[in-house]
């Protein structure tokens, strides 16, 4: 049986979960999501002994929500998956905050610019939201797209990000082929 840390934050997007063990991220579902994340846990790792308390991490994640974007850096965190999804997960961990990029451009970071849905897969199988920033990737022609959690969620984290009102308000950002800074 392995114990595991299970805490709820309130944050501006809503109630969020964080899991921890032994100090380290391995999940951090929207509310929502919650059941979807408790399956893969299960499945990770097998009978969960639930223990409550403080996280580790929650410190950084308030943080971040109230406006210090660099507090997520200095989250711990650990995601068990193929070695495929490692490398997508690893490369989301890299971009900043106030930047957004394709799903082809980590594609190409990741050496497989011809697996553009396998990333996008490995996108969406990612378990630390806002942590490892899936919300900062976005379509080819630069338009908001799949976010498990919402696209108004989506687009509420970048405008958060930007301050830039053109996201929060919907309006489509300016596309060229590289990295989108907003």
């Amino acid at each position: 049986m392995v114990a595991l840390n299970k805490t709820q934050l309130a944050t501006p997007v809503g109630q969020m979960v964080l899991v921890e063990q032994g100090g380290v991220l391995v999940s951090m579902a929207f509310g929502h999501r919650w059941h979807w994340h408790l399956e893969v846990l299960q499945r990770d790792f097998g009978e969960i002994s639930w223990q409550a308390g403080g996280s580790k991490n929650r410190t950084f994640i308030e943080r971040y929500f109230a406006g210090d974007l660099e507090g997520l850096l200095e989250v711990q965190w650990s995601l068990k998956g193929t070695s495929f999804q490692e490398s997508v997960w690893r490369a989301l961990a890299t971009i900043e905050p106030n930047r957004t990029v394709s799903y082809l451009q980590l594609a190409r970071q990741i050496g497989r610019p011809r697996a553009v849905r396998a990333v996008a897969n490995a996108v969406g199988a990612n378990r630390l939201a806002i942590v490892l920033p899936c919300h900062r990737v976005i379509g080819s022609d630069g338009k908001l797209t799949g976010f498990a959690a919402g696209l108004d969620k989506k687009r509420w984290l970048l405008a958060h990000e930007t301050l830039d009102e053109r996201v929060s308000t919907g309006i489509a950002m300016q596309h060229d082929n590289s990295t989108h800074q907003l």
